[in-house]
């Protein structure tokens, strides 16, 4: 989870609040549900392991050149499958 850097502070803690707040609303009504979904990522993921044909998992980000000499740092964005879902997605 991120708030945006540039809105005010009082602005990122409300955020920060109103999604922990509704995170654990929804998480204590059902845990278990949490908890599937997490063993399903994780086997799905460990069974990809060493496997080259295996679809990229995004773990990071990188910097280009003219961009980290102008302090700027960014995420390709564009359609992709999510790995939660299965259903294509805009990030």
């Amino acid at each position: 989870m991120e708030t945006h850097s540039l809105k005010t502070t009082r602005t990122r803690a409300w955020a920060d609040y109103d999604i922990m707040r509704h995170t654990i609303d929804i998480v204590s009504k059902d845990p278990q549900a949490l908890r599937k979904a997490v063993r399903e990522a994780d086997r799905v993921f460990s069974a990809q392991a060493g496997d080259r044909s295996a679809p990229a998992v995004y773990l990071g980000q990188g910097q280009r050149n003219a961009e980290r000499a102008a302090g700027v740092s960014r995420i390709e964005a564009g359609p992709y499958k999510s790995a939660v879902t299965g259903a294509t997605v805009n990030g």
